[in-house]
This record gives C-alpha cells, structure tokens and sequence, in this order.
C-alpha cells in the first residue's frame, strides 16, 4: 500500500459508500478491491499523481474490475 493511501485511507460514510484518499498504485487497488469497491469516482487532475501513475493506475483498476468515472476538480492545495 502506498505511504499516501495508508496515511490517509477512506472510510464508509453511507452504506455501500466509501470517501478516502486517491490510489496510487496496484496495491492501493487491491484494498479498494477487498472493500468490495465496484467504481471508484476520482475527482484528482492528472498533474496530481507522478510520472506514468496514471497510467498505471489505469491498467491495475482494469485488472481489478473496477470502474473508474473521472471528474478532475482543481484543489488549490
């Protein structure tokens, strides 16, 4: 699991709702996987994760069966 993930993790907040930190990588999956997630909504820009994350990313939510919907939203952070 990545540092970031485990740092700031996600949590139910309704039934079958979960809130938390973006994924970063196959192992970050792997835990939204084991929660039982089926889409994961991700509102993170592409400038926000490092070099070839996304794409990577990408490729472990496909193997995982998870449905990505993304809607970029600035942080200003």
């Amino acid at each position: 699991m990545s540092d970031w993930f485990e740092r700031f993790g996600f949590a139910e907040v309704a039934a079958g709702l979960l809130v938390g930190a973006y994924p970063v990588d196959s192992d970050d999956i792997a835990v939204l996987a084991a929660a039982g997630v089926e889409i994961l909504v991700n509102l993170c820009e592409d400038a926000e994760y490092g070099t070839g994350e996304r794409k990577r990313l990408g490729k472990a939510l496909a193997a995982a069966g998870i449905d990505e919907h993304r809607l970029p939203v600035p942080d200003y952070g």
